[in-house]
Formats: structure tokens, C-alpha cells, sequence
């Protein structure tokens, strides 16, 4: 075995990175290259890229997507836009974790964190198991993260929610069809999508303070860049809930490794006693129910509907290290 750490760069070695995902079970939307080169070219400053491959001879088998500021080395990114960070290797795990480290020690930093990382990371767990007498290791829960394990079917989704959340979405549903035209779909077409996405971004603003103080110009560009690429990968889908041919709510979907994720959503208030972001986000749940999925992720956030739709929370971790 003849395990080397390489620094790569993005435009050499996007593609290698993305067909290893294949190979990979936990991966997100939030593992991919085309997320992290999009975040770098938007938001990386003065940082320096730290991007490590670990190879077995020529063979790829592990990425470490890292970058040094002001002496602290992180995660490429940060929380605001990645809900989930990792360093993932498929293949002679600890052995490779190992080398990946002492490569990292190696380099010029002073402090180094890494965070949000999920609690099924076999880099956490390393770091859990670590010994180092020279350097002091702390590890925390950061945020929990409210995930739905899906059932076969909708009626077994509704069954099993407590008996008042039931009776609810049940109820707000029958209100929302009684004397409604109502429509849900997801944009399918690449020449259209750029206007679907200013839709999106209007009614992401109009529905909190938050949501229209959270999308700055910087954000709204990354966004459009990264939704329109994750678009033509087929790895994206933006639903849109209208009444009367108006467009009331929208949601993004992340569709990746048999998982939605819903990244971010929005709704016209003028037609909040009708719910529609609730259940613009019910219909979404359906439609990864019918592709026979087997989890909802509902990401980052401890949003009220989160729960109510039956999200129940897994935890997400920090490591920090002092030399």
C-alpha cells in the first residue's frame, strides 16, 4: 500500500472528485466539488486552498476540501451556506486518516476547526479516538440537524405523526384544496430556470425579515451560480406551489443519493391562512415518499414545521484543535 496526500486544484481534479462520490454513502450535495468550487470562487478571499487528495498509488480513494486564514485552518466554507462538512475516504480508512493528519500537522496553522461534521463521519470518528499529547483537541456538539425517516407510503407517512399534527396537516390540506385551483410542480426547463429562480428569490424575501436581511447580493449570485449548475446535474429541483396560475410558495429540494434535502423555501404572506408553505413542503415529503426514498432531510435549522412535518433531530459535531 502506498498512500500519498496531494494538494489539488479545482479545475485538475473536479471531475476525479465528483465519480469517488459514487463510491461514497454519506454523501451530500454539501461533499460535492461543484458546491465547493462555487463557494471558493465566491467567498474564498485571501484564503489559501488546502485541497488534499488521498491517493493509494494513482488510485483516488479520499478528499480533505480544506483552507488555511489568518493562520486557522477550517473546512472550505463555512456554516451559513454548508449545512454539513466531512473529510471522506472509502477505502483503508484509519490507515489513510492517519497519513491525511500528519500531512495536515505539517502545515502552517495555529488553530484548526472543523465543523458541522454529521455523526456518522469516520473522520470525527478518528479525531474521537485520537491521542496528542502535544496539542489539545476539543470536540462538541454544534446543532442538531432535524432529519424524517420516510415510510413506504403516504398514508403510513400521516399515521405516523402524533394524533394533533395529523388531524392538522390533514385539515390545512382540505382547506387549501376547498374552492382553490392548486397546483405543485418542479421547474424542468434549463431556458426557463432563471426566471423560476428570480420567483424563487422573490418569495424567499417576501416571507421573513430573516430570509430578506440573510439574502444579500453575495449570497443571491452564489446561489444562482450553484442552483443552476446543480440544475443541469439533475441533482436539484425547484417545486413551486401556485392557486390560480399564482405563484404562492417555492422550495429548493436537493435530489442526491436517494435523499431530499430542502435547502431553503418561501412564501407569499397574502396567502398564509392557506399554509402554503407548509404544505408546499408536505407535497415535497410525498413526491421522495413515491421515488421510494427513505429519508427527508430538512437540514439545518430548528424551525417549528420542521418538527411538525416529523422531523426528529441528529446531531452534528465541532472539533477544535490548539497546537
Amino acid at each position: 500500500m502506498n498512500i500519498q496526500i496531494l494538494e489539488e486544484e479545482f479545475k485538475n481534479f473536479s471531475k476525479e472528485w465528483d465519480l469517488l462520490l459514487t463510491d461514497y454513502k454519506n454523501k451530500t450535495i454539501f461533499h460535492t466539488p461543484t458546491w465547493h468550487e462555487i463557494w471558493w470562487d465566491s467567498f474564498s478571499d485571501k484564503a489559501d486552498l488546502k485541497l488534499l487528495s488521498v491517493k493509494n498509488g494513482e488510485k483516488l480513494i479520499g478528499v480533505a476540501p480544506l483552507m488555511i486564514k489568518d493562520n486557522c485552518l477550517t473546512f472550505i466554507g463555512d456554516t451559513d451556506l454548508f449545512d454539513y462538512h466531512d473529510v471522506f475516504v472509502i477505502d483503508s480508512i484509519d490507515k489513510s486518516y492517519h497519513y491525511l493528519w500528519t500531512y495536515i500537522k505539517s502545515l502552517t496553522w495555529n488553530n484548526c476547526i472543523f465543523k458541522s461534521l454529521p455523526n456518522n463521519s469516520d473522520f470525527l470518528r478518528f479525531f474521537k479516538e485520537l491521542k496528542e499529547s502535544d496539542m489539545e483537541i476539543n470536540i462538541i456538539e454544534e446543532d442538531n440537524i432535524p432529519v424524517l425517516n420516510l415510510k413506504n407510503n403516504w398514508e403510513e407517512y400521516l399515521g405516523s405523526l402524533n394524533k394533533k399534527r395529523r388531524h392538522e396537516l390533514k385539515r390545512k390540506f382540505r382547506r387549501l384544496y376547498e374552492n382553490n385551483n392548486v397546483k405543485q410542480y418542479y421547474s424542468q426547463d434549463i431556458s426557463k430556470f432563471d426566471c423560476d429562480l428570480k420567483e424563487f428569490f422573490r418569495l424567499l424575501k417576501l416571507s421573513s425579515p430573516d430570509k430578506f436581511d440573510f439574502l444579500t447580493k453575495e449570497r443571491q449570485d452564489f446561489f444562482s451560480k450553484a442552483s443552476k449548475a446543480l440544475f443541469e446535474e439533475g441533482r436539484l429541483k425547484l417545486y413551486f406551489m401556485e392557486i390560480d396560475q399564482v405563484k404562492v410558495a417555492a422550495c429548493i429540494c436537493f435530489d442526491y443519493n436517494n435523499i431530499y434535502s430542502l435547502y431553503n423555501s418561501g412564501y407569499d404572506p397574502e396567502y398564509s391562512n392557506l399554509s402554503v408553505g407548509l404544505l408546499n413542503k408536505a407535497l415535497c415529503i410525498k413526491e421522495s415518499i413515491d421515488l421510494s426514498y427513505k429519508k427527508f432531510d430538512f437540514l439545518r435549522g430548528s424551525e417549528r414545521y420542521k418538527y411538525s412535518l416529523g422531523g426528529e433531530d441528529e446531531k452534528i459535531y465541532q472539533i477544535s484543535i490548539k497546537r
